[in-house]
């Protein structure tokens, strides 16, 4: 792999763009799992990644996409143990991440030499890689849903193609509980039980942090969120919205499940469906859940590398932003090389460098060749359209006009409420500014994806998969969310 080769693909490929805040360091380990997925299963055969001053695009051949979730359906409905086995061997991965994680935690780092630290970090990241690579193949899923499965599904039983991606989502929900929802059911009952004064309150948000205290973190920065934090919140929370409307929503969420079972029989039911749309949604629930749990990990893995990275940079006198930008195989040397020459290395990624994965390897390019390449790929999304369509990912109550706030990273960018929130794609770190949007626009994001999701447990209108809306539109337009149709219309 080279520049010339890199130019040519992404001129003539279709690509699947995603974008977002986030340091190389801990991007790393992700990026690495798009090509060692290959050791599992069928994986992609490259990634490429522009990266400029602490944000990210992450660009994958949407054919390929396709063509590794298609992979698993038919590898699935040949033989259902064949997924299983992959999510079994994940499973065993995701352990040993997780204890390696409680074995740092419990360490006294100032009390470990340099090369124990260094191997510690070092396998921290194999064994993150380890742990990603399996659970990415679900990246792809919205886009087999939205290219294959819904039309066809829509065909098949004769349905509007909004009706078949209503049902497909319904169908491909897991029987559980996301990580978002279990931690709101919790924060909801801290509510109540302060409200009610309960005197097992403070042990109970005492838990609440120890079990949550990474919820808000990202591929950017990491917050340790403490009891206190928690408390501030609650007590917000509580004067916002008062105890009724937070009784309301805690009894909603307690009976998603039986709700969603029994959605999910009626449907069965009525569709009468065939043995090849039994296995693909028993498929699409796994990777869901899947894909769920990978970002659950991401979220505290995050916290460990930061916090190997802060001692890092103690012990080598090198700035913490300067370590953030650094691999594993420089973190390897840092004790035994001129500190400027780790300091000079990073500041020329933060301006601009591009990382591209494939099969055979890696490559790295900075300096004018990657501003062409950053060029390229920032004019596949660019737009000037009055006018866009995307996928109903929720109704809400129906169409809304409203303004546009554009946020790329919502620890750092302000978002007022009933505002419409559009962004690349959601994360767990969007939570609190989905609650307070009056409708969600992403360029991404299938049926399945966290926007989809979250916007349909929230009852907030969504459309989803327009590509170019970060692009397109600019903060403060007036745009109507036509949610019957799918279009975003600026207003003049």
């Amino acid at each position: 792999m080279n520049y010339e080769k890199i130019i040519n693909l992404l001129r003539n490929e279709k690509w699947w763009i995603v974008e977002g805040p986030c340091v190389l360091s801990t991007v790393y380990p992700p990026i690495k799992g798009f090509i060692e997925m290959n050791r599992y299963l069928k994986g992609y055969s490259i990634g490429i990644f522009p990266c400029k001053k602490r944000y990210t695009l992450q660009l994958l051949m949407e054919k390929e996409s396709i063509e590794i979730a298609d992979f698993l359906y038919k590898k699935h409905l040949k033989d259902r143990k064949y997924f299983q086995k992959r999510i079994n061997l994940w499973k065993a991965y995701s352990k040993a991440l997780t204890d390696y994680c409680q074995k740092i935690e419990k360490s006294a780092l100032s009390k470990i030499s340099n090369n124990s630290l260094i191997r510690m970090y070092l396998k921290l990241n194999e064994l993150y890689i380890k742990e990603f690579s399996i659970p990415l193949c679900a990246e792809g899923t919205g886009i087999y849903v939205d290219a294959k499965v819904a039309p066809e599904f829509s065909k098949y039983f004769n349905i509007n193609l909004s009706m078949a991606h209503d049902y497909i989502l319904i169908l491909s929900s897991p029987i559980g509980r996301s990580f978002i929802e279990e931690e709101r059911i919790g924060f909801l009952k801290l509510c109540i039980a302060y409200y009610d004064k309960e005197k097992d309150f403070t042990k109970m948000l005492n838990e609440h942090s120890r079990k949550y205290f990474w919820i808000r973190n990202n591929y950017e920065r990491t917050e340790i969120i403490s009891p206190n934090d928690f408390l501030i919140h609650v007590k917000e929370e509580t004067k916002d919205r008062g105890i009724n409307a937070i009784k309301e929503e805690l009894g909603k969420l307690q009976s998603s499940i039986k709700n969603l079972i029994k959605k999910k029989n009626a449907l069965i039911k009525k569709l009468s469906l065939a043995k090849k749309y039994k296995a693909l949604f028993e498929l699409l629930s796994k990777l869901v859940w899947l894909q769920d749990q990978r970002k659950k990990n991401m979220l505290v893995t995050t916290h460990y590398l930061f916090f190997l990275q802060k001692e890092i940079s103690k012990r080598s006198k090198i700035p913490l932003k300067y370590v953030e930008e650094l691999f594993p195989d420089d973190i390897k040397h840092i004790f035994y090389k001129e500190k400027n020459f780790y300091i000079n290395e990073a500041k020329s990624r933060t301006k601009g460098c591009i990382l591209a994965v494939y099969r055979d390897g890696e490559l790295l390019l900075k300096g004018k060749k990657a501003e062409n390449i950053m060029f390229i790929a920032e004019s596949l999304q660019s737009s000037s359209e009055e006018e866009l369509n995307g996928i109903v990912a929720s109704m809400g109550n129906g169409n809304v006009i409203g303004n546009v706030r554009i946020v790329n990273n919502p620890h750092k960018e302000k978002f007022n409420k009933d505002e419409i929130l559009v962004t690349s794609m959601t994360r767990p770190e969007f939570v609190p500014l989905m609650r307070k949007a009056k409708a969600i626009i992403t360029n991404e994001g299938g049926i399945t994806s966290h926007a989809a999701i979250v916007s349909r447990e929230l009852g907030i209108p969504c459309i989803i998969g327009t590509k170019v809306a970060t692009k397109a539109l600019r903060n403060g337009d007036l745009v109507e969310v036509n949610v019957k149709e799918g279009i975003i219309r600026k207003i003049k």
